[in-house]
């Protein structure tokens, strides 16, 4: 259960790069193509542009983030359950063996 949520954290959080590095090609291709054909009317379009896409990156970093902070608390919960199940385990091992012993 831990894992298949680890996987799908993992797999929105390759989404997100995913969709920064798209936002940063489509933001360069737009730029370029702004300030070659217009003047100045074309550098703050491309201005705007780069606005724009500088807030997608910045909600698309923030999203990362809170991926990043939910994996660890996973990771967290998953480790601490680990050695809770392993005190057990070495409790039952020690009655066991107190049971066997002469």
């Amino acid at each position: 259960m831990f894992r298949s949520k680890n996987k799908n954290m993992e797999a929105n959080l390759s989404i997100s790069i995913q969709e920064i590095e798209e936002d940063m090609l489509t933001f360069k291709h737009n730029t370029n193509s702004h300030i070659s054909t217009a003047g100045d009317d074309g550098f703050w379009k491309s201005f705007k542009i780069y606005e724009s896409q500088m807030i997608a990156l910045k909600e698309n970093s923030d999203k990362l983030k809170e991926y990043k902070q939910e994996l660890e608390a996973k990771r967290d919960e998953i480790n601490n359950e680990r050695i809770n199940l392993q005190q057990r385990l070495e409790k039952s091992l020690s009655h066991l063996r107190k049971l066997k012993s002469p």
